[in-house]
């Protein structure tokens, strides 16, 4: 008996759905999450170690030709912005401009991967 995945064949006929919008969001998300694990390494831990593990991508703008990810504190630690920043009243500790810097290769590499992917498997 041959091997066979259950919902292949959905799989693939959904896959043929693919936009170019869709294949741009997938692939600017990938490189997004790249940079939020980062950033999450790079978070302070302080006492609850909230703000290390509330780090969350979103998509911020989807248009055709463009994608923007948002990465950053969860609305739950907004503060962290106030820590990546600083205000008058504290020197700032930066952890996501740092994962930006540590992982932009890394980051490119993942989203021109899942691009190839996507275009090598569209039909001709």
């Amino acid at each position: 008996m041959p091997n066979y995945i259950k919902g292949l064949d959905e799989l693939v006929r959904n896959y043929d759905k693919l936009t170019l919008k869709d294949i741009n969001t997938n692939a600017a998300l990938a490189g997004a999450e790249v940079i939020r694990e980062q950033a999450s390494q790079n978070a302070p831990r302080g006492e609850t170690g909230n703000l290390a593990r509330l780090e969350i991508t979103k998509v911020a703008v989807k248009k055709q030709d463009r994608v923007i990810v948002k990465i950053g504190p969860s609305k739950d630690v907004f503060y962290g912005l106030f820590i990546e920043l600083g205000t008058v009243h504290m020197a700032p500790n930066p952890f996501l401009g740092p994962a930006l810097e540590q992982k932009m290769s890394e980051a490119i590499q993942e989203t021109t991967a899942v691009i190839q992917f996507a275009l090598a498997a569209q039909p001709e």
